[in-house]
């Protein structure tokens, strides 16, 4: 799948101002699509919609999602809510909502069914995909299907969303409209980087000199053993090479040890050899390595937005832990810090997706973004009463 970026490189007005662009006249309707065939129908309006959307989420991008549909053996999404607005003046059919959910077997007993936002185990946001011209119709038009209880479910969870970004605002005071009943699922912060003056400018302020001084020390003794190269993927580069060095390494650690790593299980070896193929394929993918005599000792990948380039989210790590008294996923990370102030067009900011005590990345990260995630359900007595044991089994 080839899929050209021609998003924007700087926020749009709506994001940095508050401003909302203003929507034609149009006539909006909702559109169920169950199998990751039927999205493929739809994928040049949702590329389109991506490109528009009011906060960026490469997770729910197509090449990522379909991705993540098609090779893990986790669920797949059950279903995906399209919303489509048809201008009225010339019939010109659009996407201007994206919001998929999975359906999850809960507590009690397996009894308790539930839609959430679909996320995997290497999904990090659950943002939908919202044109910002239609942000508060398309809010209430997916507010109106979840009061429904479509296919008898009334508890739905909405996670993993940025408490600051405009798509939650929304969704918080339509709910309070509507008055549907939530329980508060998560409220959690995680790293952020922000682009600012410079990236020497970025270290100073964010390691103090008694560690600066230590990590190149460290960087000094690395260097004694052998060549000392940072590298990062560039095109025309061989993925499948970058690919299988990642899974080797992650498999080294803790990681293959514990049955977490990529290598451990044939969905997510399929998973993520597809993801960065096409993810490279498409410009998304930034990565990196830290070589030590040519042999990796540090890798990482991360996701920049097809759609809005400006926008990076940051996947996975890995080191050798036969090297760990050098900190190589700290001087990894140190360089991509230097090589994020340096892209054309720029990227404004990278999402961690870290979890909020990964002490490594909190201390070269200082800017932090505020995540939450809600469970809701329906005005009505059974509904709530729904929420209730969902909030009681928040697994």
């Amino acid at each position: 799948m080839s899929l050209l970026p021609q998003g924007r490189d700087e926020p749009s007005a709506a994001e940095t101002s508050g401003a909302r662009p203003e929507a034609p006249p149009a006539r909006l309707t909702l559109q169920i699509a169950y199998e990751a065939s039927d999205l493929k129908q739809h994928l040049l309006t949702w590329q389109a919609l991506a490109e528009r959307a009011i906060e960026p989420n490469v997770f729910y991008e197509p090449v990522p999602f379909l991705v993540g549909m098609e090779c893990l053996e986790e669920p797949p999404p059950a279903l995906a809510v399209l919303v489509y607005a048809q201008d009225e003046r010339n019939g010109h059919d659009e996407m201007v909502g994206f919001v998929p959910f999975g359906l999850v077997e809960g507590s009690p007993f397996g009894k308790l069914q539930r839609f959430e936002l679909y996320q995997h185990h290497n999904s990090f946001l659950c943002t939908p995909l919202i044109d910002p011209r239609y942000l508060a119709p398309v809010v209430d038009l997916v507010l109106d299907w979840i009061a429904s209880a479509p296919q008898g479910v009334a508890v739905f969870d909405l996670p993993i969303m940025n408490e600051t970004g405009p798509v939650w605002r929304a969704l918080r005071q339509g709910l309070a409209s509507k008055g549907l009943a939530q329980r508060s699922l998560l409220k959690i912060e995680r790293a952020l980087f922000l682009r600012r003056d410079s990236a020497e400018a970025h270290l100073r302020r964010c390691v103090g000199a008694k560690k600066r001084k230590e990590l190149r020390r460290q960087r000094r003794r690395l260097a004694e053993r052998g060549a000392l190269e940072f590298r990062s993927f560039a095109p025309g580069d061989n993925i499948d090479r970058w690919t299988e060095q990642f899974m080797k390494v992650e498999a080294s650690g803790w990681k293959g040890e514990s049955d977490y790593a990529f290598d451990s299980e044939p969905d997510r070896r399929r998973y993520f050899r597809r993801l960065l193929r096409e993810t490279a394929e498409n410009g998304m993918l930034i990565m990196q390595a830290l070589t030590l005599d040519d042999r990796p000792i540090a890798l990482k990948c991360s996701l920049r937005s097809a759609a809005q380039p400006h926008a990076a989210f940051a996947f996975k790590i890995a080191f050798d832990e036969d090297y760990a008294r050098y900190s190589p996923g700290v001087q990894l990370e140190i360089d991509n810090i230097r090589q994020l102030y340096e892209f054309d067009p720029p990227i404004d900011w990278m999402d961690s997706c870290a979890m909020p005590d990964h002490s490594m990345i909190n201390g070269l990260w200082r800017d932090r973004r505020p995540i939450v995630g809600v469970a809701c359900a329906g005005r009505d007595l059974l509904s709530r009463s729904q929420l209730g044991l969902r909030a009681l089994f928040k697994g």
